[in-house]
């Protein structure tokens, strides 16, 4: 993911959500205790670092982990259709499938 700039992101990733409004506290507390299917209202899309949200380009390279390559879809898993066209390559480890803990590196 980059943004002005090209600084992109380096790090580790649970989930991404974007939503269209401002959360409130018991929204957040909500999303941690469901993160998979939080009931909060407002979700435009749910990004899930799991190897059964991505097409395209994906190589398994070992039991859990998976290279995700550039032109891949991430799916959005929210079922709202705004899905993500992967520039770059993404490297996902993931601890569990589907879904579990993952590491994303960009």
């Amino acid at each position: 993911m980059t943004g002005a700039g090209n600084l992109g992101f380096g790090g580790f990733m649970y989930a991404a959500y974007l939503f269209n409004r401002v959360l409130t506290s018991s929204d957040i507390l909500a999303i941690v205790a469901n993160p998979w299917n939080p009931n909060v209202t407002g979700i435009v899309a749910m990004y899930i670092p799991s190897p059964q949200y991505f097409t395209g380009n994906v190589t398994q390279v070992s039991a859990y982990e998976y290279v995700i390559g550039s032109g891949s879809t991430w799916i959005d898993a929210s079922g709202n259709g705004n899905n993500l066209t992967v520039v770059g390559t993404i490297y996902l480890i993931s601890t569990e499938t589907p879904p579990g803990t993952a590491y994303v590196y960009l």
